[in-house]
């Protein structure tokens, strides 16, 4: 019995030694955090609730657990190296642009409790306050009743909610600039704002740089759609995609939510780029394009049909300077490849 005991007084003092282990590991991180916050914080971010109105978040040091629903709130805190940081994830898989952060994140993402296997229904109001967030970062609908109810109700439980500005219905005209202040503030919520002055300053010097090379030139007529079963929808001026377009020296010619083959061939664009989802929709894209009855149009003459795909040009966030460049070599083909 003595030798029993003697063995139960060993392991209380183990145990309490990888206790204080973890204790001290756990203040030393959070002490070295804090030195590195230092000065930055509180921080006072204006931003929406789930209804679209305005309002002001203060964060009083960098968010320690972070729920994160939509790919380009997950990709801008992977470019941020911000993976140890999330908590839990809801992301689109198997498409083009998730690919591409496995080729440029892999590392960080495998780092993501549930990453490869979380969908949109797991990211519910149970499950995400399991999570035991610091701060959500999710679109409009992200906080709707059948998700995770209102901003508002987090934030009387004390944790922060970011909307992506551009997303769903926030805002009745969506620019180039709301990407910019999406990277902004995500660069200031978590003090990294060096590396999102980078970002922004990438997406200025191409618009200008391509204004500028382009002067003189006539403005290129331009269309940008999607096919929507028998619909087409139409992404106007006020679409982050439109904006990017006029921001280069284009010009858009249709206005409309939702437009027919014929107001296609009356727009007759110069060029035309078709955004879409997953690679398996251009077939169907190409069959629209190969009818006789559209195949008059000047861009399909001239070869001139582009795709975009969506994560590119809607919320785009860090990827507005790769939907930039896209929009840029389609308009201006003798640009292609310039940096």
């Amino acid at each position: 019995m003595k030798k029993y005991g003697i063995l139960i007084v060993i392991f209380l003092l183990l145990a309490a030694g990888y206790g204080l282990y973890l204790q001290h590991g756990n203040a030393l991180q959070d002490t070295g955090d804090r030195e590195e916050e230092k000065g930055h914080y509180p921080v006072t971010i204006s931003n929406y609730t789930s209804s679209g109105e305005a309002k002001d978040y203060i964060f009083t040091r960098r968010p320690q657990r972070v729920a994160v629903d939509r790919s380009n709130n997950l990709e801008i805190l992977l470019a941020l190296g911000l993976s140890d940081r999330i908590s839990m994830v809801s992301v689109r898989h198997g498409n083009e642009s998730y690919e591409e952060m496995e080729a440029a994140y892999g590392e960080e993402m495998a780092k993501i409790p549930g990453i490869h296997n979380t969908t949109y229904e797991d990211f519910d109001m149970e499950t995400v306050l399991a999570s035991q967030p610091e701060l959500i970062m999710g679109w409009q609908s992200t906080f709707g009743k059948s998700r995770l109810r209102s901003t508002g109700w987090w934030n009387e439980k004390g944790i922060n909610t970011y909307i992506s500005p551009s997303a769903n219905s926030i805002l009745e005209r969506r620019t180039v600039d709301d990407e910019s202040q999406f990277i902004d503030d995500v660069g200031r919520i978590f003090d990294k704002k060096e590396q999102t002055d980078a970002m922004i300053g990438e997406i200025r010097k191409e618009i200008k740089r391509v204004r500028e090379e382009t002067e003189g030139k006539p403005a290129p007529r331009v269309v940008v759609m999607e096919l929507l079963g028998k619909d087409i929808s139409n992404y106007s001026d006020r679409t982050t995609a439109g904006n990017m377009v006029t921001e280069l020296g284009g010009r858009m010619l249709l206005d409309s939510r939702r437009i027919g083959r014929e107001d296609l061939l009356e727009a007759d664009p110069d060029v035309i780029f078709v955004v879409y989802l997953e690679s398996r929709d251009k077939e169907r894209v190409l069959d629209f394009f190969r009818k006789p009855e559209v195949s008059s149009m000047k861009a399909v003459q001239g070869n001139r049909i582009y795709f975009l795909q969506l994560d590119n040009i809607y919320c785009p966030g860090v990827r507005t300077i790769k939907g930039l460049k896209l929009i840029r070599d389609g308009m201006y083909p003798e640009l292609k490849g310039k940096s």
